[in-house]
């Protein structure tokens, strides 16, 4: 008998990020599991050091990573669930992954493992260069590790982990073919990213929170959300609102100033002066989530941008589209399968802050489009709420 005919429900291992990691995948597995707590046994495994700060969560039991083959060899699990992102937070995964005992689903929240291995080690992300492109391409790295800025889109180093797995899960098409790239032999499938379903509520909600967040009452709020690197593109949008004018315009960043920002956004964000004369509003220091998500309600168009990309997921644009906010996006690799009657897509190329300036006027001067993207976006959203999620992957742990 398997352990599904033994228990009634799945048992399954999920390895991700736990809460109050500060981690848009932490967040995600939270509400993914809040959900899925109902339907299977889900014991959630977390860095050893990570695991006196855990937050509890009622029937879900929250362990060391390195309690994982006692617990399986108590009882068996049906799966192991590995949540991997670019991030050196999902590093203690990797080995439990390659060895684990039961069947291996790797969930890939990004289209590049480069920063997860260089949170083991640098030796060890040069190790695994040369496992896949040879130590030349290693030699390479190591030389351009003394330089600013990220190498990871250069080295995506999936095929390892894919090749290891038994299934592999992506957000997108766009991911699902770099996976299958990745990893012929493996099969592929697609979710949706969850979101949690918001109701038209003629702009109450907007309106406390603006109040909340000190925001101008009556002007037109573009947002930006989420931690800032030169891939969020933050310096190009700021550039195109300045050269838009548009005088009952506002523009709301909330995000974290990473060392991977361009310089040009770190002037801006120490200089609140400039900001105010430009109708601009920068909080660059760390926010929790409920305090992006009172900012991502408070604004009425959402912009996130991406160039280059690997195929990451956006939990803030979901989250956008969920609240009924159109949004600009890049036209660009998982954001092309994004419905045009939600979003405005511009170029990456050039033309980029022209597309954006573009866009922004689009919008800021036809309240009917604003209206008809909004009911747009709720539509989208409806059909992948958490629970239709748990739905999905209660039945991918449930076939074998």
């Amino acid at each position: 008998m398997s352990a599904i005919d033994n228990a009634g429900h799945p048992r399954i291992a999920w390895w991700s990020p736990w809460p109050p990691a500060r981690s848009g995948i932490a967040e995600y597995s939270l509400s993914l599991v809040e959900a899925l707590r109902h339907l299977a046994q889900v014991n959630i495994f977390v860095a050893d050091q990570a695991i006196g700060r855990a937050m509890s969560l009622p029937g879900v039991s929250v362990l060391p990573a390195g309690a994982f083959r006692s617990e399986h060899a108590r009882q068996p699990f049906d799966a192991a669930v590995f949540h991997l992102g670019n991030q050196a937070g999902h590093a203690y995964m990797a080995d439990a992954l390659l060895s684990a005992p039961c069947r291996r689903i790797a969930v890939l929240h990004d289209g590049s493992l480069y920063h997860l291995y260089e949170g083991i080690s640098r030796w060890r992300l040069l190790r695994e260069i040369a496992a896949e492109e040879g130590w030349f391409a290693a030699w390479r790295a190591w030389q351009r590790m003394r330089l600013p800025g990220s190498d990871s889109y250069n080295h995506p180093l999936l095929r390892r982990i894919c090749r290891a797995s038994d299934l592999l899960v992506a957000h997108s098409a766009f991911l699902a073919e770099r996976l299958r790239t990745a990893a012929p032999a493996t099969p592929v499938t697609v979710l949706p990213y969850g979101v949690t379903a918001y109701t038209e509520d003629g702009g109450a909600l907007q309106t406390q929170a603006r109040r909340a967040l000190d925001l101008p009452a009556g002007a037109l709020l573009f947002g930006v959300f989420g931690h800032i690197t030169a891939a969020k593109r933050v310096e190009q949008i700021i550039e195109a609102f300045v050269r838009s004018d548009l005088p009952q315009s506002w523009l709301y960043i909330a995000g974290e100033v990473t060392p991977l920002a361009p310089e040009a956004v770190r002037r801006w964000a120490e200089d609140p002066t400039r900001c105010a004369l430009h109708r601009i509003r920068f909080e660059a220091a760390y926010r929790t989530p409920l305090y992006v998500l009172l900012g991502m309600q408070a604004v009425d168009i959402g912009i996130t941008l991406r160039f280059p990309t690997t195929g990451e997921t956006s939990a803030v644009l979901s989250d956008l589209l969920s609240m009924g906010k159109p949004t600009i996006v890049s036209e660009i690799g998982a954001f092309r399968e994004l419905p045009d009657d939600c979003v405005i897509k511009v170029p990456t190329d050039e033309n980029e802050i022209a597309g954006l300036s573009a866009a922004m006027r689009r919008l800021s001067l036809d309240p009917p489009l604003r209206t008809r993207m909004a009911s747009a976006a709720r539509a989208y959203s409806a059909g992948r709420t958490w629970d239709i999620v748990a739905q999905s992957y209660l039945k991918m742990v449930s076939t074998p």
